[in-house]
């Protein structure tokens, strides 16, 4: 062991009260040569390495700053880590905050009335009027906004040169929440191959069709009485409806002809937004101050015109109720199809960035980011798990009988019915189905309904609900989470995690999205997949002692081709697992 190895591992057992594992020594040892040759380091460390102490360790020793985690669930990890306590500072978006002064009213309005507990969980920070009740809440003794209790102790934690922990809408927004704390030595990025999609997602606008009929109807844009018709042929629809010259000329040839004339008519049209970052009251360039509507308008005007350069790549879906997709169109929703700029403004809190996780590629994530014009380092470290420790079993689906839809879907069904009943390690241990969508889910929830060990699934049906499902799992003994989203961010190490259904290789949908990785990187299909499968597996094999069985109900990641397209992107130890121990066969 050199002598800075010997003060990496002092150092370590005084701020943590233990000593490191190997992979956490190698990768501090690594980082801190890496952090003083280049600007941008990428860390691609296994899965229950201890990437968590890494993290906060890195900061502290470049005098701390914000640690960007890309979900709720990691968050939680970092705030209930006991390792942690007094080194990090959560701050989370204000929808999981609750407003006392809404609360509060809302009982007082409610005096003698039943009082709806779903509507109270709604009366968070986020739902506030910051003008009105977050002022009130600071003005007022009797109302302490957590929120704002949250943002000054992550300032303070900060400050005091230990860490504070957010969220990837949050460091859009840095320059306004902390103008004070710019200009840090190191900002560090967890989970950093999600960090591209949790952009977009944050910045995802959402336009209600009820809304834009409403408007089209006032303009006599419409010839019908339902307020989804007009967008149920195609997306383009909504252009031809408010952009065509046979109405009043506001557009032409998609140029604006007079921004006076159609700024008001789009204003009424674009609801505040869905996700809207903490401070949404800044217009997308992030200069001068806008309202909620306006920030709104601004990206959509920019991705119909490309009035801004940085918002002019806009991708535009139509997106259907409950899933059902007989139904009418019920919103649009538009999403940036390129992030490079969002995460550049990163660099005006961290001179330095490190990028850690077990699943980052390079040559693809750093481009992705807009990093591969900096000066970089790649850096891996080996993964200390063993083949032995996942139990592969592949289920191949036939063909002829599962070629549409439904069919898969009733096999699926069919495979975990025979898993949760009959299968040896599972039917009566603790694990966690990953559904890929939440299509497969509901059919689950539906089709299994009647089954005896329906009481063991803890259906997770979206992030909200997250904490009260791991505490029901954390105390029972043969539970199922059920998911279709919980790929990063959750530990069930040990008997919480005892086997791991993934219902088929997740192969993204080949969208503009895709479309634009794949200028960046040809092979990004292939590892989307990769990292996802992968990821889902990392969920239950977190540290050495782990052993889980492991179900792909998918032949594809056993054949040839899986092995040049999605195998390449898994651990070590995995693939060595799936080349000596999986069995290949139908039902």
């Amino acid at each position: 062991m050199t002598d800075n190895e010997v003060k990496i591992c002092s150092d370590f057992q005084a701020m943590f009260s233990v000593e490191p594992r190997k992979e956490q020594l190698e990768a501090l040892s690594l980082i801190e040569e890496a952090l003083k040759a280049h600007n941008v380091v990428l860390l691609n460390a296994p899965t229950g390495c201890g990437k968590s102490l890494i993290a906060v360790k890195a900061l502290i020793d470049e005098g701390g700053g914000f640690l960007v985690a890309s979900n709720r669930a990691l968050q939680d990890q970092y705030e209930n880590d006991p390792m942690l306590k007094n080194l990090v500072c959560v701050l989370k978006g204000k929808v999981n905050y609750p407003c006392p002064y809404r609360i509060d009213f809302y009982h007082k309005t409610h005096e003698g009335k039943y009082s709806d507990p779903e509507e109270i969980a709604k009366l968070t920070c986020a739902s506030a009027n910051f003008e009105r009740d977050c002022v009130s809440c600071k003005k007022t003794v009797s109302y302490t906004c957590p929120y704002l209790e949250a943002k000054n102790d992550a300032r303070n934690s900060v400050l005091s040169g230990n860490v504070a922990v957010i969220n990837p809408a949050i460091v859009r927004y840095l320059e306004y929440i902390f103008p004070e704390l710019s200009g840090r030595n190191l900002i560090v990025f967890d989970e950093a191959h999600s960090l591209e999609s949790m952009y977009r997602l944050f910045e995802t606008k959402n336009i209600l069709s009820k809304k834009i009929f409403k408007i089209l109807k006032e303009y006599n844009a419409v010839q019908t009485d339902d307020p989804v018709d007009f967008l149920e042929d195609s997306v383009p629809t909504f252009y031809a409806y408010l952009f065509n010259e046979k109405y009043n000329g506001l557009i032409k040839n998609r140029s604006i002809t007079d921004i006076n004339i159609i700024m008001p008519l789009l204003e009424s049209l674009i609801t505040v937004c869905n996700k809207a970052v903490d401070v949404g009251s800044y217009s997308a360039a992030g200069s001068d101050k806008f309202s909620d509507d306006k920030l709104e308008l601004q990206c959509l005007i920019s991705y119909i015109e490309g009035l801004h350069k940085k918002f002019s790549n806009y991708d535009i879906k139509a997106v259907y109720s409950n899933f059902d997709y007989s139904k009418k169109i019920n919103k649009l929703e538009c999403s940036p199809v390129d992030v490079r700029h969002i995460h550049e403004s990163s660099f005006i809190y961290g001179n330095k960035q490190l990028l850690m996780s077990a699943t980052i590629v390079n040559d693809y994530h750093d481009k992705v980011l807009g990093l591969d014009k900096c000066e970089k380092t790649y850096l891996e470290v080996g993964s200390s798990f063993s083949p032995e420790q996942f139990k592969t079993i592949i289920f191949c689906q036939e063909s002829g009988e599962y070629t549409n839809i439904e069919n898969h879907k009733r096999y699926f069904a069919e495979i975990i019915d025979k898993l949760l009943s009959k299968g040896k390690g599972i039917r009566d241990t603790r694990g966690i189905i990953h559904t890929i969508n939440k299509d497969n889910l509901e059919y689950l929830k539906v089709v299994l309904s009647d089954k005896s060990y329906f009481s063991r699934l803890l259906f997770v049906e979206d992030l909200s609900n997250y904490s009260e499902i791991m505490k029901k799992h954390s105390s029972r003994t043969d539970s199922v989470i059920v998911s279709a989203s919980l790929t990063e961010g959750i530990d069930l190490k040990g008997d919480l995690g005892e086997f791991c259904i993934v219902l088929k290789v997740p192969v993204p949908f080949f969208d503009n999205v895709i479309k634009n990785k794949q200028t960046l990187n040809h092979r990004a299909m292939d590892i989307e997949s990769g990292i996802s499968l992968s990821q889902q597996v990392g969920r239950v094999i977190r540290t050495d002692k782990d052993i889980a069985n492991i179900v792909i109900i998918d032949s594809r990641i056993a054949t040839m081709a899986g092995v040049t397209k999605y195998r390449k992107y898994l651990s070590r130890p995995f693939n060595k697992a799936i080349l000596a121990r999986s069995l290949v066969g139908n039902k």
